[in-house]
């Protein structure tokens, strides 16, 4: 029965190792020497950090931005009282004003009741030009006056306190501005410190990884030439040996033993087979096996013929 094309094509698969171990001694008997392929990359090619300082413009303005909402949030909270104790002034002194006013319209106002008395009661009497009517209309005018006089100075008085509040007012808003700015000026500064400390942290601490990474790819190096030169070492020897061999066993006696060896490698592959039909079937269906047996072609396939069933 024909050994189908999917049997084939597993039978090949399986056959691939062997197909190396006949490699291999091809490599161990070869006269020349080969230069050796280290697989290894030429570099560990590790990425590496990149780190660009900040300038100090960079870290002031930073530092400024860190500080300036609680700078703003002082800022606000003093302009915020000073309106309140602004409004709360002007209020004392509108009610000082009204007040004042209130109280002036009030002495006028009884001071024409008053003499509208007196020209009443001279009228009455007959005595309209008398000098007593006179003197006393004089008098009444003259108290008026003085309690104009008193009222003005009182109101006065009081402006004075409000603004001489209002002065001390501004003195103290300045004061606390001028101290907020103060504090913000250190805040900025240390600020300012921090991220420079963090700035120089960082770059050492990237200068530190970089440095790691040299050190690794110098290692690296090192052992890759180290192996690169046993490997050199171990191909200049065999290539020594595999010589010396054969100038021992002249050229006949050399390519004898290599179809020798590689014929011992196809009879134990063969072996574990158990149909005499696919093992020849493999055999002549790939010009591999009789490329590298040549005249032990013919015996690998008489040794299948008679032990395989």
């Amino acid at each position: 029965m024909a050994v189908s094309a999917e049997r084939l094509a597993q039978l090949r698969e399986q056959f691939i190792p062997t197909k190396n171990k006949i490699d291999d001694i091809d490599r161990k008997y070869s006269l020349d020497y080969v230069e050796p392929k280290l697989d290894m990359p030429e570099s560990l090619d590790l990425p590496r950090l990149e780190y660009t300082p900040k300038t100090q413009d960079q870290l002031n303005k930073l530092a400024e931005e860190k500080t300036e909402a609680a700078y703003l949030s002082d800022v606000n909270r003093i302009n915020s009282n000073k309106t309140y104790a602004m409004l709360r002034l002007d209020k004392q002194l509108l009610s000082l004003e009204e007040k004042t006013r209130l109280k002036l319209a009030k002495l006028l106002s009884k001071l024409n009741s008053e003499l509208h008395n007196v020209n009443v009661k001279i009228t009455n009497a007959g005595m309209l030009f008398s000098t007593v009517a006179e003197r006393a209309k004089a008098e009444l005018r003259s108290e008026y006056e003085s309690k104009v006089a008193q009222c003005n100075e009182s109101a006065d008085n009081n402006r004075n306190v409000i603004e001489y509040e209002r002065a001390q007012l501004e003195q103290r808003y300045d004061g606390e501005l001028n101290g907020c700015q103060a504090e913000r000026a250190a805040q900025i500064k240390q600020a300012y410190n921090k991220l420079l400390t963090d700035e120089q942290d960082e770059q050492t601490r990237v200068e530190k990884y970089n440095t790691s990474l040299d050190e690794k790819e110098k290692k690296y190096l090192y052992n890759r030439a180290k192996a690169l030169e046993q490997i050199r070492q171990a191909e200049y020897d065999r290539a020594y040996k595999a010589k010396k061999l054969y100038q021992e066993m002249g050229a006949v006696g050399y390519e004898e033993n290599i179809l020798w060896e590689k014929y011992n490698v196809f009879v134990a592959h063969f072996a574990n087979f158990t149909s005499r039909e696919e093992a020849l079937t493999l055999i002549k269906c790939d010009s591999y096996v009789q490329g590298h047996l040549k005249q032990y072609y013919s015996t690998l396939v008489d040794w299948v013929t008679r032990n395989l069933p």
